[in-house]
């Protein structure tokens, strides 16, 4: 006889000859068929997007789109056409150094009443993905 057969198990035990193959039940592949029918019933697989905050977003985009546009033309090109006087460094660094100084106004809680440090960061952080995607 064999010993393997003879051998207790709890009853928890699953042996692949006596059950289904344990890669994939039977029941798994019914859910998994069923789950990729329904999407092939739909046609394609479009995600819920809430309206509202698709709104919000598209007007906070086209707020901060305005005002990095209004500040490029009111300070001139200086995010990216440094003058050099005191500053040496290249854009990437001198953009990093203004970051560095909104998050220290904000740690320190330090903010003129027409200044919003979150919006501006935002608008550092995208001269900063430009200059690092060789856009400006």
């Amino acid at each position: 006889m064999d010993t393997e057969k003879n051998t207790k198990h709890s009853k928890y035990y699953y042996d692949k000859d006596r059950n289904m193959d344990t890669d994939k039940s039977y029941f798994d592949r019914r859910v998994v068929d069923s789950v990729e029918d329904r999407i092939r019933a739909s046609n394609e697989f479009k995600p819920v997007v809430n309206p509202k905050f698709q709104a919000e977003l598209n007007n906070l985009l086209e707020e901060l789109r305005e005002t990095l546009h209004d500040k490029n033309r009111k300070y001139g090109n200086s995010a990216f056409e440094n003058i050099g006087i005191f500053h040496k460094g290249d854009r990437l660094v001198s953009i990093n150094a203004r970051i560095d100084d909104k998050l220290a106004r904000k740690k320190q809680d330090v903010q003129d009443e027409d200044e919003d440090i979150d919006f501006d960061l935002l608008g550092y952080l995208i001269f900063r993905i430009l200059i690092n995607r060789g856009k400006l």
